[in-house]
This record gives structure tokens, sequence and C-alpha cells, in this order.
């Protein structure tokens, strides 16, 4: 009994938990996407506030070019380049971690296209009906009154278009193009050792044949539950990340909308704003992880997060409270529904191999 337990403990890998903590890879990407990204950002932040400058892309669907003066366009010029952050991480990481192979390969998911027409169908009236449905109860309550964000054809064209290549293009080659699969992969290996180790133990204690016989169902339940396990924790921590990467604008964006207040005041929403926003995106990375686990695709999560851009600027709620929470839940609402459509074995699934 010694021996088999000394033989558990030498196959015994780091627990799950430790996977985010314990890969010099991971935090190398972590470091750069949220390091490129804040000093682009909270610099242009500090200087539009001191100054009173608008930046590009938070208050306008139009392209921005009302500059004030040349310190004006450095900053917006530095602010737009944030965005790229996970982009950057995401070729770096790569290129260290796997060289020109690895690099192609990414490049291979970012272009393709390729995939069953229902998944683009599907990104577009999810990315409709998240805005859509608060809307139309704001517009019930009255807290809606006018439709100011209509565009026209080309200028919807247009935003979507810049949508693409910036936030799209800036994003998800790095967090679903790089992260998600790393996460994945990690978890899933981390959970599987776990029931492999699990099942060893049942066996070395089983006495009679129908002992073994159990200890095997149970080891192959555990194993058919790693994947899912691990997957689930996969997306609850890239989630997270990426909710935290948006934090330096949505302080902003926060404070921007409140004006002149005081530090006590403005605490309450800063936090609000970040629960919130963290909680509607952790639902939202199950959308996704749904969206590409069936498909491989980056374009198309590049696709699916213009889609979103695109049609949450037209279908804006403001900051009503209620409407607010109503917003920061829909993805929930959705997570909801498709998993009672699809069960847990489809959505959001297990990578296609």
């Amino acid at each position: 009994m010694m021996e088999q337990n000394t033989h558990l403990a030498q196959r015994r890998t780091p627990s799950g938990n430790d996977v985010l903590f314990k890969d010099g890879k991971l935090w190398l990407y972590l470091v750069l996407a949220m390091g490129i990204t804040a000093l682009c950002w909270i610099p242009a932040e500090i200087i539009a506030v001191k100054y009173d400058y608008v930046l590009p892309g938070l208050v306008t669907t139009r392209p921005f070019t009302d500059y004030v003066d040349a310190r004006h366009r450095v900053i917006s010029i530095l602010f737009s380049l944030g965005v790229y952050g996970p982009l950057v991480a995401a070729i770096v990481a790569t290129a260290l971690d796997t060289g020109t192979a690895g690099l192609k390969a990414l490049l291979a998911r970012v272009l393709c296209w390729r995939v069953a027409p229902k998944w683009y169908l599907t990104a577009f009236v999810i990315a409709l009906l998240m805005p859509l449905l608060p809307f139309v109860i704001g517009t019930w309550m009255g807290a809606i009154t006018s439709f100011s964000n209509m565009m026209t054809l080309p200028a919807l064209l247009l935003f979507f278009l810049r949508q693409l290549v910036t936030s799209g293009l800036g994003e998800e080659p790095g967090w679903r193009g790089y992260l998600l699969p790393q996460l994945q992969a990690r978890y899933a290996m981390a959970d599987s050792a776990d029931a492999d180790i699990r099942a060893d133990a049942d066996s070395a204690a089983a006495d009679s044949a129908a002992a073994d016989s159990a200890a095997a169902d149970s080891a192959a339940a555990d194993s058919a539950a790693a994947d899912s396990r691990g997957g689930e924790r996969a997306i609850w921590y890239l989630g997270l990340i990426w909710a935290v990467w948006h934090y330096p604008i949505t302080v902003y964006v926060a404070l921007s909308t409140m004006g002149k207040v005081t530090l006590g005041a403005a605490i309450p929403v800063i936090v609000m704003s970040l629960a919130g926003q963290t909680l509607s995106l952790i639902g939202l990375t199950f959308i996704y992880t749904w969206l590409y686990n069936h498909t491989q695709s980056v374009f198309l999560m590049i696709v699916f997060h213009a889609l979103t851009n695109t049609v949450n600027t037209i279908f804006a709620v403001g900051t009503t409270p209620t409407l607010t929470i109503i917003t920061a839940a829909m993805p929930w609402v959705l997570v909801w529904v498709l998993e009672k459509v699809y069960g847990k074995a489809q959505f959001p699934g297990n990578p296609l191999p």
C-alpha cells in the first residue's frame, strides 16, 4: 500500500488552481496584454481629464477628427493604440512558445472565415438580442425617448469596419486566439490528472472484481467530467481577465458621465460599474467560447466582437440604473437559455480536435 501511495504522489501534477500562477508563458502574455494597454490608456486618460479633451470612440459613432491641438491628436493616437495590447502579446507569447509554426497556426485561425453560415447567423442574432431587449424595456418605461444613435447605412458599415480592425482585431487574436486555448488545455490537463489519481486510488483500494468494476466506472465518469470542469474554469478566469483589462477605460467612462462630483460620490458608481462589467463579460465569455469551440475561428470572434460593439452603440440605453443592471444581466440570460437548449455537453462544449 505504501508503494502504491508513493506511486500516486509521484504522478500528482499541479492542481487546476496552480495552472494560471505557475505558467511563465501565460504570465508573459498577461503582463504584455495588460501593460501595453495600460501604458496607452491611462496616460491618455489623465491628460484628457486635465485638458478637457474628448478621446476618440467614447462619445461619437463617426470618425474622430475634432482635435483641439497637437497634444490632443497625440494622446488620441496613443489611446487608440491601447486596444492592440492583446494582439501584440499573443504574437510575442506565441513566437517564444512555439515559434514560426505557432504563428502560422494563429494566423490560420485569424483568417479562418469558412465556417458554417449558421454560426455567422447565430453571432448576429445574439449580438442583436443582448442590447435590444434592454432598449425595448427602457422605451416601454419611458427612460429612452429618442433613437439618437441611429446611423445611415454607409455610416453604419463604416463604424462596423472600424470595429473590425480596432476592437475585433486588437483583442480577439489574444483573448480567444491565444489565451482561451491555453487555459482550456491546461485546466483540462490538470483536472484529467486529478481524475486519474482518484481512479488509481479507487483501483488500489478495490478488494474484489465487483469493486474493481465500480472503481473503473467511477474513473470513466471522472475522466468524462474533467474536460467540462476544466473548460468552465478556463472561461471564468478568461472572463475575469478580460474584464480587468477593460478597467482603465471603465473607470474613465464612469467618471466622465458623472461630471464634477466628490470622491465619496464617485466611488460607489465606479465600484458598481466595475462589478457590472465584470459579471457581464464573464457571461459573454461563455458565449464567445461556445462559438469558438464549435468553429475554431478567430475570424468569427473578430466579427462577433465588432457586431456586439456596433449593435450596443446603436441601442445604447444610457446610465439609468435599472437598465444598466438589465444590460449587464443579458449575457447570463442568454447563457441560461443556450445551456437549456443545447445542454452542458454542447454549451459551451469542448474545443474541436
